[in-house]
């Protein structure tokens, strides 16, 4: 019996140099001499768009919980949550590996590609949804929200058609285009959830809302694809290599999930039950900024892939400065959220929460680790080491239960953030590690470490002043640039990249 051979990945005929490639490498934007500067801008724009979208949900929220009521509400959380669930599972990797192999292969190779990962994730969707309405049922839902459920999984349907798009964009480094689509579903959900309280509809009028928003969008996604049309059918072989690639993606970045979730459920069994509000308090404003890394390390990937086929050096010079910056960026975030950590606690959580403070600034001295962790992770992918990624992922959950549990049983929040530190540093080492030895050559430099040191220490020096929290949290933050700017920590060519969109004759 003859096997069938998984479909190729076509490579760049030509190299690409340490800094971009040439202008001779084509009319793809992944070889052009600005892809770097274009990845630069693109991931602030998509970092602005997430802080649109979030407080597009911020304002909602109050109005939707008002309008349900205590009961409802529940309800439709759960019912969201079901859905969520199906969302995850039925991308288990399978955007990350339509990314990178959509950067190395060619335009016919492409568009199979892009057909098949769309037939893949509605199929995949839809017995997912089936699974939770069945779920839903068993589990004794009011019908109201049986139907809901099944009317948010057909908004998901639209939703994989506008991710698969996107998948086609952001290979092509057309980050605006994506933005817009992810802040216009954000926009046109809230429009719609505040429109549907207004004429005081039921909860499953506001589970539905997701389609015809996913329909607008994904229309939008279609038509900004220009001629790329998408139709989803199943091929064999193209299915069974995203498959099989896709596994040990969804392995790893599973096992990932689990890491600061982890503690949260070894400490509701080992700690008390205000010491673990204490700390989900300060995990949930963590939360939101973690997201950012994996956003900024997502606009480069494509080109990492890229680079990773045909040459180490430009890999090697992207990976560095990714590190530079988000070790930048992420220490940037860590003295500010320590220093700004009370008048933060107490207005998202109220006084009860005043001892997860300090917790709070604990967890905020992990911050530059995360950051790493996310670029590193982003090589890994690109340098196809999910194997060694996911030994990584178990050593780093095994250390943080291990380390949460003792310190969940003999003190309290705080000692749990101060293990969930050292287990993030570690793990951020464990990353590094795996991908050296997978790429030797891709080893960074040291050279920004003790300007960021300096930086921190002179930024951290605010907690000294005697003025309020919201001033010495500027004053800090205005140190640690200030340093920043004189040492030149920050890589040149992420200033050349927002230089670049000055009008020409300006300075």
């Amino acid at each position: 019996m003859r096997r069938r051979r998984a479909p190729a990945r076509p490579r760049p005929d030509r190299p690409l140099s340490a800094r971009g490639g040439t202008p001779e490498a084509g009319a793809d934007p992944l070889n052009a001499p600005d892809a770097g500067a274009r990845a630069i801008r693109g991931g602030s724009l998509r970092v602005l768009g997430y802080g649109v979208g979030a407080l597009c949900a911020l304002v909602t929220a109050p109005f939707v919980i008002r309008h349900l009521g205590v009961e409802e509400f529940g309800g439709y959380v759960a019912a969201l949550a079901l859905i969520s669930v199906v969302a995850l599972v039925s991308d288990a990797g399978l955007t990350l590996v339509g990314l990178r192999e959509y950067a190395v292969r060619d335009e016919a190779s492409r568009a199979r590609l892009l057909d098949s990962l769309m037939a893949l994730r509605l199929a995949v969707v839809t017995a997912g949804v089936a699974v939770a309405c069945g779920f839903a049922a068993i589990s004794g839902y009011d019908p109201a929200l049986i139907a809901g459920t099944a009317l948010a999984g057909a908004g998901l349907l639209l939703v994989v058609v506008e991710q698969t798009c996107s998948v086609a964009l952001s290979s092509q480094l057309r980050f605006g285009a994506v933005t817009v689509l992810e802040v216009g579903r954000a926009a046109l959900t809230a429009a719609g959830l505040l429109a549907l309280v207004a004429l005081g509809a039921g909860v499953t009028s506001l589970l539905a809302v997701s389609i015809p928003v996913g329909a607008v969008i994904a229309l939008l996604a279609r038509h900004l694809l220009r001629g790329h049309g998408i139709r989803p059918r199943y091929d064999r072989p193209e299915w069974t290599y995203l498959i099989r690639e896709a596994i040990p993606v969804a392995i790893a970045s599973s096992i990932g999930s689990l890491f600061y979730r982890s503690a949260i459920v070894v400490m509701s069994i080992t700690a008390t039950s205000a010491q673990t509000s204490y700390f989900g308090a300060s995990y949930r404003i963590l939360e939101a900024l973690i997201v950012i890394p994996g956003l900024l390390c997502a606009t480069a990937f494509p080109i990492l892939a890229r680079a990773a086929q045909t040459d180490e050096d430009r890999t090697a010079f992207a990976l560095q400065a990714l590190a530079d910056v988000g070790l930048v960026l992420g220490a940037a975030a860590g003295v500010t959220l320590a220093l700004a950590a009370r008048p933060v606690i107490l207005f998202l959580a109220g006084a009860d929460f005043e001892p997860a403070i300090p917790v709070l600034q604990i967890q905020a001295a992990a911050l530059p680790a995360t950051f790493l962790v996310a670029v590193w992770a982003t090589g890994l992918w690109a340098v196809r080491g999910q194997r060694l990624l996911a030994i990584a992922n178990c050593v780093g959950v095994a250390t943080a239960v291990t380390l949460s549990a003792i310190a969940g049983l003999t003190a309290g929040a705080q000692a749990v953030a101060a293990a969930m530190l050292v287990a993030e540093w570690l793990l951020a080492a464990l990353y590094l590690g795996a991908l050296v030895r997978q790429r030797p050559g891709l080893r960074p430099s040291a050279r920004v470490v003790p300007k960021v040191l300096l930086a921190a220490a002179l930024g951290c020096g605010a907690f000294l002043l005697p003025i309020p929290d919201l001033a010495r949290a500027a004053c800090g933050g205005v140190a640690y640039g200030a340093v920043v700017l004189l040492t030149r920590a920050m890589p040149p060519d992420a200033w050349l990249a927002f230089a670049a969109l000055r009008p020409r004759g300006q300075v």
